[in-house]
C-alpha cells in the first residue's frame, strides 16, 4: 500500500516531514503553504483507494496521500481554510498492516484495493476469498 512516506521518498521534498511532502508539490490554495501551522480540529479518518492510503478534505472532498510518519493533513485545494489554515490531524487505522496485507493480496486487482473504517480485516479476507474462487473458476 502506498502513502506519502514510501511515494514521495526520491522525490525533491523527501528531506520534508510526510503532512508537507504533498503540499510542497501540489499546493493550489490561494493562501501560501504554512508548514509551521498549528494542528487543530477534529482528525480525519484515512481510508484505502485503489491501493493508496489516502484523506480526504471533509470541506472541498480534495483528497491525498496520507503520511504514516507524520498525522496532519493539508489540503492542497483548500488551504484548511475553514481551520485559519491550521493542519487537521489524521487517524490511522489500528490495523492499517493487516488491512493493508489484506488488500495487497494476488486476487485482488488495484481497482479493489479499497477500505473505509467500519470494514475488518476478516470482511477483506472474504473478499480476497471470493475473488480467489472466481479467479479459479475462469481457468
Amino acid at each position: 500500500m502506498r502513502c506519502a512516506d514510501t511515494y514521495y521518498a526520491t522525490s525533491r521534498v523527501a528531506d520534508l516531514p510526510g503532512a508537507e511532502r504533498v503540499p510542497a508539490l501540489a499546493w493550489t490554495a490561494e493562501t501560501p503553504f504554512d508548514p509551521t501551522a498549528r494542528t487543530s480540529g477534529d482528525p480525519l479518518p484515512v481510508v484505502a483507494n485503489h491501493g493508496r492510503w489516502i484523506v480526504s478534505c471533509d470541506q472541498c472532498t480534495s483528497a491525498q496521500l496520507a503520511s504514516r510518519e507524520d498525522a496532519r493533513f493539508a489540503c492542497v485545494s483548500c488551504g484548511n481554510a475553514y481551520q485559519g489554515g491550521a493542519f487537521r490531524p489524521i487517524a490511522w487505522p489500528v490495523d492499517a498492516d493487516a488491512i493493508g496485507a489484506a488488500l495487497d493480496d494476488a486476487y485482488r486487482p488495484v481497482a479493489l484495493a479499497n477500505w473505509a473504517p467500519g470494514e475488518s480485516v476478516e470482511q477483506l479476507q472474504a473478499e480476497n476469498a471470493l475473488l480467489a474462487s472466481a479467479e479459479e473458476g475462469r481457468e
